[in-house]
């Protein structure tokens, strides 16, 4: 998982200087016009909104690769058995006797 985030990062990072040069690039070029033509109009916005949802995705990734938020339910992530599940739910009143008795012969055999 960090070779995978470490090339997504590198290409971001790359991805993001080759953005800039072209940024660089096209000041220079329309500097002495006042009007970018249809081009500008359409595909600056498009260029707008994507690389804000790869600087999203990005930070996301960032998240979860660094540990964010977990979805495990805490009886999975405490490492209980079934055995001890089945006696908290009876404990809790979720299953009746019979019912705690009968999954319990279950787990067992």
């Amino acid at each position: 998982m960090r070779k995978y985030f470490l090339g997504l990062a590198v290409f971001w990072a790359v991805n993001m200087s080759v953005a800039a040069s072209l940024a660089q690039e096209a000041e220079r070029y329309y500097s002495g016009h006042m009007n970018m033509g249809w081009g500008g109009w359409v595909l600056g916005p498009i260029m707008m909104v994507f690389w804000l949802a790869v600087s999203v995705a990005v930070i996301v990734l960032v998240v979860r690769a660094l540990g964010g938020i977990m979805h495990h339910s805490p009886s999975a992530a405490s490492g209980n058995s079934a055995l001890d599940i089945l006696k908290e739910r009876f404990a809790r009143g979720d299953i009746t006797k019979q019912e705690f008795e009968e999954a319990k012969k279950l787990i067992e055999d």
